[in-house]
């Protein structure tokens, strides 16, 4: 039999073969070429920015953030950096950003506390994810305060109480004391007009403070505060006035 002759790849096949080889020799290249770039001095970190910080310290951000001037700014460890920034107590969330070559900015969203607690005369913050937060300033001396066995159970509660007393427009304008505990009925306490409410375990703490709020609207004058609201269920209130 004669040997048969293979058909000569056509044009096309050939131009893709080449476009293949021309694809991967730019893949290769630009791997090797970024490399090159991120060791190039003008392209170096040199500026770090800290953006929407009001409570904690731009310093101890940078410092935990790590970032040096100098440091390869396209190799930067972003999520190893994020992740640093976010370790510090106020810090909800970081986000790193590079908004042209050499510089780069810190975008933080800090916690805010709901409420606080005191420890040896100083006022510690709560957030709303239950995050114990640093010494507090005195702009902050009207957030409910918290006392009583704060376990996690009961923190998680007292903040349900202060988050709804902040709706209701009681919490912010006068002290007001939340004493807690997982054994008896919480109160809310006006400590300037003498009024407390004692509440049962029965209402839940956005009915409670409700209730009171109600009730505080019916009173003619502050005088009359004095005394304690038993909220004994969500429709039932018992007024025991101060002698």
């Amino acid at each position: 039999s004669r040997p048969r002759r293979l058909p000569r790849p056509g044009k096309k096949v050939w131009i893709a073969a080449g476009i293949v080889v021309l694809a991967a020799g730019v893949v290769l290249g630009a791997g090797a070429g970024l490399r090159r770039l991120a060791t190039l001095p003008a392209l170096a970190v040199q500026s770090v920015e800290v953006e929407g910080v009001t409570r904690a310290r731009g310093d101890d951000l940078l410092e935990r953030a790590g970032i040096v001037i100098g440091d390869p700014w396209i190799g930067l460890p972003i999520d190893e950096i994020e992740f640093r920034v976010e370790g510090h107590p106020w810090v909800r969330q970081v986000r790193v950003r590079r908004p042209w070559p050499g510089v780069v900015k810190l975008r933080v969203t800090e916690r805010v506390p709901l409420a606080r607690y005191r420890v040896k005369g100083v006022d510690f913050g709560v957030s709303d994810d239950l995050r114990m937060l640093p010494q507090l300033a005195a702009a902050d001396s009207l957030l409910p305060e918290l006392s009583g066995d704060l376990d996690d159970v009961v923190l998680a509660r007292g903040l349900k109480y202060a988050e709804a007393l902040r709706q209701a427009g009681l919490a912010g304008t006068e002290p007001l004391e939340l004493r807690l505990s997982a054994g008896s009925p919480d109160r809310i306490v006006l400590p300037r007009r003498g009024f407390s409410a004692r509440i049962e375990e029965a209402v839940p703490p956005a009915d409670a403070v409700r209730n009171v709020a109600a009730f505080l609207e019916t009173l003619d004058e502050e005088g009359e505060v004095r005394g304690t609201l038993r909220l004994i269920s969500v429709e039932t209130a018992v007024w025991e006035a101060a002698a």
